[in-house]
């Protein structure tokens, strides 16, 4: 069994390069288009700032509307509607829209002609693959491809085939066809607006948006109900309730007290980009040492592995990683990590963003399962998640559309290293490994430690913006600090 490996760092010029040439697509839905709204539209455009949108649908009004709507010159790939073959860079990535098979066949001609490069992936955008299951015989198929293969029969390429008839997230190898799933599922309205990272090393990555936080409906305490009172007392942007004091929007027809007081933080916070302290937040448990902040990557949601653990110590300004490639040694990179935090952590705090629901927990019981002579130094280590002391015991309010780190840090003014990784797609990526272990199956072991530090430093910018961020004063406050004094 291999040994984990650790690797230090000290300072942002340190980081090792994780990036790949990559482009973003958002996928809409057409209905989406042309009922959602102008400003919801826009909205999800401004939130995911993507290299084109991949229209899901036929509806021939859809692009035009589209492109009325957000007054810009964006890309719109509509497969559905395509005619022949288009092959086009989007962001630093080939892509080629097919209308229909015979038009598929036409990739091998494109390669012959220097048009595609088959060294490097392609991606082939299509509405011509979809999933038929049968409650009968529990089996489903791929429809369509039977055709889609004898149309690349001669095409020698690498390409990976995202289809506008699958759910976003999907993705499945059906033989040599690598198949992903291009927002299928977003007739649903309460479906997730998804948006594809394509790499070009033929990895996709999936963010997503729930579509109930656009508009005034991103801010807390804003619903349906509410967003239409607020429209209708004239607020119709976030930046019009930023303007209102929470006495304006009580005023609001169904809007109390604390919830006004709750909405005006939202907006505040939203407008400004910062952390909005209530008055009576709690800062007891706030760390008072310079703390070690940690994120772990895993083989999924109930992990059977932590292969990699980034820990940054804000004191030395020194990031390491521990890293276990051998997914048959589960103990590698936990007796690695916990070796070094007992000699060099000096009982500090341990800071992990949500960790209470995940991390913590993991680590916790995979130090019982595989590494117990370490079980009672972790139990000994005071541990914070700075989601929990934020959001869920009240004491901030933050700036992101939503409370995801990566949303946080980003309206904070964190701009990280863009791998164009996703949780989801490491641990997918991991699981592919520990199932075959080759050289076609082998991470990019930088990309991915990468990641995992970048998400530890976003966490550690998070932090601090926290820390820095003063309460709001009020007459009872002062009054209380003049007692104190």
């Amino acid at each position: 069994m291999a040994p984990a490996s650790s690797t230090a760092a000290s300072g942002d010029g340190a980081r090792e390069p994780g990036s790949v040439a990559s482009c973003d697509l958002l996928a809409l839905d057409s209905g989406f288009v042309l009922d959602g709204g102008r400003e919801r539209v826009r909205d999800a455009v401004a939130y995911f700032e993507p290299d084109a949108v991949l229209l899901v649908g036929d509806d021939p009004r859809a692009p035009s509307v589209l492109a009325q709507q957000l007054d810009a010159d964006l890309p719109t790939l509509q497969p559905a509607r395509a005619t022949g073959l288009t092959v086009r860079e989007v962001g630093d990535v080939q892509v080629a829209v097919a209308g229909d098979a015979d038009a598929l066949a036409g990739l091998a001609a494109r390669e012959s002609e220097g048009d595609l490069d088959a060294a490097t992936e392609t991606y082939v955008l299509t509405d011509l693959l979809s999933l038929e299951t049968s409650l009968t015989a529990l089996e489903t198929r791929l429809v369509g491809r039977d055709a889609y293969e004898r149309a690349l029969a001669d095409a020698p390429g690498s390409y990976t085939h995202v289809s506008t008839g699958l759910p976003s997230g999907y993705a499945h190898e059906w033989g040599d066809l690598r198949v992903r799933g291009g927002g299928g599922d977003l007739d649903d309205p309460g479906t997730p607006l998804p948006c594809l990272t394509l790499r070009a090393d033929g990895v996709v990555s999936t963010r997503t948006l729930d579509p109930d936080k656009l508009g005034l409906r991103a801010l807390s305490g804003v619903g349906r109900s509410r967003a239409r009172r607020l429209r209708d007392a004239g607020y119709r942007t976030r930046a019009a309730v930023a303007d209102a004091t929470s006495d304006d929007l009580e005023a609001v027809d169904g809007i109390g007290a604390s919830t006004a007081e709750s909405i005006a933080r939202s907006a505040e916070a939203f407008a400004e980009g910062r952390v909005v302290r209530p008055a009576d937040s709690d800062d007891a448990a706030f760390p008072s040492r310079e703390p070690i902040h940690v994120d772990i990557e895993t083989d999924g949601l109930d992990p059977s592995i932590v292969w990699l653990i980034g820990a940054y110590d804000a004191a030395s300004d020194e990031y390491r990683d521990f890293v276990q490639r051998d997914p048959e040694d589960p103990a590698g990179a936990l007796t690695a990590f916990m070796a070094w935090y007992v000699a060099e952590g000096d009982g500090r705090p341990l800071v992990a963003y949500n960790g209470w629901r995940f991390d913590f927990d993991v680590l916790r019981e995979h130090l019982r399962a595989h590494a117990p002579e370490f079980l009672a130094d972790w139990e000994d280590a005071y541990t914070f998640d700075p989601y929990a002391w934020a959001v869920r015991e009240g004491n901030a309010v933050l700036p992101g559309r939503t409370n995801a780190l990566a949303d946080v840090a980003g309206a904070l003014g964190w701009d990280g290293d863009d791998t164009g990784l996703s949780g989801a797609t490491v641990a997918r990526q991991y699981r592919r490994w520990m199932a075959a272990q080759s050289d076609e199956t082998e991470l990019d072991w930088t990309a991915h430690r990468a990641y995992c530090e970048d998400d530890v430093r976003a966490l550690a910018f998070v932090y601090e913006h926290l820390r820095a961020a003063d309460r709001e004063t009020t007459d009872d406050t002062v009054q209380r600090s003049l007692t104190d004094w």
